[in-house]
């Protein structure tokens, strides 16, 4: 399960990286909500992110959709596609706000990653265990270069 993450990772963070040279927003409402939770309830957000997201998400994302498919490649990427997609939904207010669909890329990675880890191991701790290590140093990520707290 960590091969997977640390290869989805790099796509992720190559990905943002890119991200960051084009013309559109490089924040999504899922990280602006999140900033805003941890400033005002660093906490809960802590809790949120770190304890029942990743159970609450790979249990949906991973383990009720691997029930649809045999088919590894089809489950990971359409597991890893709908995690982004909800990650990111709440960006899109209007037609212009169509480009904020390139955050996909990065949000997908993971999600893709873990899709394959999990079809692997049919482990859903481990994916859940990565996923909590993952959005942890996402948080200290944001309290560091956020200037947060």
């Amino acid at each position: 399960t960590f091969n997977y993450w640390i290869k989805g990772l790099f796509i992720m963070l190559l990905s943002s990286f890119i991200i960051s040279f084009l013309p559109i927003p490089t924040s999504t409402t899922n990280q602006e909500s999140n900033i805003t939770m941890l400033k005002t309830m660093p906490i809960v957000e802590t809790l949120i992110a770190v304890v029942f997201a990743p159970i609450i998400e790979e249990l949906v994302f991973r383990r009720s959709l691997k029930k649809f498919t045999n088919n590894k490649h089809l489950y990971a990427y359409t597991s890893g596609l709908i995690f982004a997609l909800i990650h990111i939904i709440s960006s899109i207010q209007s037609i212009s706000d169509l480009t904020m669909l390139i955050h996909i890329v990065p949000y997908s990675a993971v999600g893709i990653a873990f899709g394959y880890a999990y079809e692997k191991t049919d482990n859903i701790y481990g994916t859940i265990i990565l996923h909590s290590i993952h959005n942890a140093i996402s948080l200290i990520e944001l309290i560091i270069i956020g200037g947060i707290i």
